[in-house]
């Protein structure tokens, strides 16, 4: 697919025509992680700054696209993806984060006061994201 920089491939989508993959804008100190002078998720860095990406494979072959995408946020997980076949878009529903949550945990327990569940499951639940990739 020629990816370029860090990506964190864990969804995609598929329709009748093509594959799907967000890239978030992330990145990772592989100097760190290959030293081991570091936990593996404390060598992600998430770039806000930076817009996302989605790559389009089309099924039946042909050249990788990649289409920016709309924001920053992380995509949790990809529930749907078709394609519309009045506008020739590629529809992907998909559960946006704000950012990667990446942090390393402190060790005497206290992140459970601090972290607001009820928080994340309304992100979860409710930042659904509806995406128009016109190729």
């Amino acid at each position: 697919m020629g990816l370029k920089g860090h990506a964190i491939l864990h969804d995609f989508g598929v329709t009748r025509k093509h594959y799907v993959v967000h890239q978030a804008p992330s990145s990772i100190n592989s100097i760190a992680l290959s030293l081991g002078l570091q936990p593996p998720m404390t060598c992600i860095s998430y770039d806000e700054a930076r817009d996302g990406a989605f790559h389009v494979v089309a099924r039946d072959g042909g050249e990788p696209r990649t289409v920016a995408a709309p924001g920053s946020g992380f995509l949790l997980q990809i529930a749907n993806t078709f394609d519309d076949k009045e506008s020739g878009a590629i529809i992907v529903d998909a559960i946006e984060m704000p950012r990667l949550p990446l942090a390393p945990a402190p060790a005497d327990g206290s992140w459970k006061d601090q972290f607001d569940f009820a928080q994340v499951v309304c992100v979860c639940v409710c930042v659904c994201i509806y995406i128009y990739l016109t190729i």
